[in-house]
C-alpha cells in the first residue's frame, strides 16, 4: 500500500516578508526594526502544517527567478518535498507590517502571468503527483490563480483526482471557485467574503449563512460535500453533509485568498 501523501498545490506562491516597526505612517518613511521573509501562500501554509503533524505533504508550486528559488529552499530545509514547475515571472513577494500596537497591515502582490506553455506543463506535473498519489493521496488546492491562467485549471486537478481516487479539497475565490464548485470536490472551504461574493448579499451569523447559502443555486453543491466557511478575524464554520455545525476559533487570520 503506498504511504498516505498530501498533494499542496499553490499556483500562485509568494514570498512573506514580515517588517516590525514602531508605527506605520503612510505617506512618510517608514524604517522596519526586522525582517523576516517565509515561504507563503496558502498551499505552502498547508504543506508546512501538515508536515509539523508528522503527515507526508508535497508541495507543487509555480516558482521564479531567485525568490522562488528561496521558497525552494525554504520548503526543503522543513523536510516538504518540492515539486517546482519553474516560472518567467519571478515570485512575488507579500508584505506583513506589524507595529508596536500589534495592529497588521497586508500588501499583497499579483502573481505574475506565467509564459506561454507553462501552465499547461504545470497542470500535467501535477496530474503525474495525483497519479502517482493513487487512492493514498489527498488534494489540497489553495489559493488564487495568477494572472492569464485559465480559471478552469483546478477544475481540471480536481477531475484528475477523482478518476485516480483521490479527495480534493477546493480553498480559492473568484471564478476559479465558483467553477471548482460545480466539479463537486470532497471539501470546499471559503471565507465569509468569497461566501458573500458568491450569494450576492451580506451574511451576518453563521446560522444565517447556512440558509442563505443552501437557498443559493451557485452554491447549493456544498449541500453535498462538506465545506467551512472562515471569518477574516480568527473564526471558521463548518457545515456537514449531515447539517450540524460548529465553530472553530484559532489564533492566525484568513489570509483571504492569498
Amino acid at each position: 500500500m503506498r504511504e498516505p501523501v498530501i498533494l499542496c498545490v499553490s499556483a500562485n506562491p509568494g514570498m512573506d516578508r514580515r517588517l516590525r516597526m514602531k508605527s506605520l505612517v503612510v505617506g512618510s518613511i517608514n524604517r522596519a526594526s526586522s525582517a523576516e521573509g517565509f515561504a507563503g501562500g496558502k498551499a505552502a501554509h498547508v504543506a508546512m502544517a501538515a508536515h509539523a503533524l508528522l503527515a507526508k505533504s508535497v508541495w507543487i508550486a509555480f516558482l521564479g527567478g531567485a525568490i522562488g528559488e528561496e521558497c525552494v529552499t525554504q520548503m526543503e530545509s522543513l523536510g516538504v518535498r518540492v515539486v517546482s514547475m519553474p516560472s518567467s515571472a519571478p515570485t512575488r513577494v507579500n508584505l506583513e507590517i506589524i507595529d508596536d500596537s500589534s495592529q497588521i497591515t497586508e500588501i499583497l502582490e499579483p502573481g505574475g502571468a506565467p509564459a506561454a506553455g507553462e501552465a499547461q506543463e504545470f497542470l500535467q506535473r501535477c496530474r503525474r503527483e495525483i497519479e502517482n498519489a493513487g487512492e493514498s493521496g489527498l488534494l489540497a488546492i489553495s489559493g488564487r490563480l495568477p494572472s492569464g491562467v485559465g480559471a478552469d485549471l483546478y477544475v481540471s486537478l480536481i477531475e484528475t483526482a477523482r478518476a485516480n481516487g483521490l479527495p480534493s479539497f477546493i480553498d480559492s475565490s473568484g471564478e476559479a471557485l465558483r467553477l471548482s464548485v460545480e466539479a463537486k470536490p470532497q471539501f470546499v472551504k471559503v471565507n465569509r467574503q468569497e461566501a458573500e461574493d458568491m450569494i450576492g448579499k451580506a451574511v451576518q451569523t453563521a446560522l444565517k449563512r447556512r440558509s442563505e447559502i443552501e437557498k443559493t443555486a451557485i452554491i447549493r453543491p456544498f449541500s453535498a460535500p462538506r465545506h467551512c466557511i472562515g471569518r477574516a478575524n480568527h473564526s471558521g464554520s463548518g457545515l456537514g453533509s449531515s447539517g450540524n455545525h460548529s465553530t472553530r476559533r484559532g489564533q492566525r487570520r484568513d489570509y483571504s485568498g492569498q
